[in-house]
């Protein structure tokens, strides 16, 4: 009953945002939020909202949303809450939920993901009790900035041999 009532409020309220909406609509949608600009990455902004008992922190890239985190504020996420949340997210199917290893919490733990054939990506993790969804275009994002990261790390690493090696040679 609570779940049913749960996903009445939610359609209700709106607390879904949805990924593509831009600025305004998850605005209008929740109303005023916190938004800051991302000083590392161009053209990304952060946005948080709270709305039916969860705090939803948006990535926006060129001022839509591309990345979703639905964190609940009290209790567990019910299946049908998760059902109903990735239905928002995506005209696409889900696949079925599948239990993997994830690092994206910053250390590995065990989560359930979910996928969609355009790309996007959903991630359940019950530390924190959060629902994370990304588009094909965050996803591609993230990567290309890692490998950028690794490349210039690889790029400081024989520079700093070279200069070592420099230094040896003139004693």
């Amino acid at each position: 009953m609570k779940t049913i009532l749960l996903a009445f409020l939610l359609a209700a309220t709106g607390a879904h945002a949805r990924l593509g909406e831009t600025v305004d609509e998850c605005k209008t949608r929740y109303g005023e939020a916190y938004i800051n600009e991302d000083k590392e990455f161009p053209n990304c902004s952060y946005g948080r909202f709270s709305a039916a008992g969860y705090t939803i922190l948006i990535t926006f890239h060129e001022g839509r949303c591309e990345d979703i985190r639905y964190e609940k504020r009290e209790g567990a996420f019910s299946n049908e809450e998760l059902k109903f949340l990735l239905s928002k997210n995506s005209a696409q199917p889900w696949s079925a939920g599948t239990k993997v290893i994830s690092d994206r919490y910053g250390a590995p733990r065990e989560v359930v993901r979910w996928w969609t054939k355009d790309g996007c990506v959903a991630d359940f993790a019950t530390i924190p009790m959060q629902l994370w969804i990304q588009n094909a275009a965050r996803i591609r994002r993230d990567a290309e900035n890692e490998a950028a990261k690794i490349a210039k790390k690889k790029a400081d690493t024989a520079e700093q041999a070279k200069s070592k090696a420099a230094a040896l040679n003139r004693l």
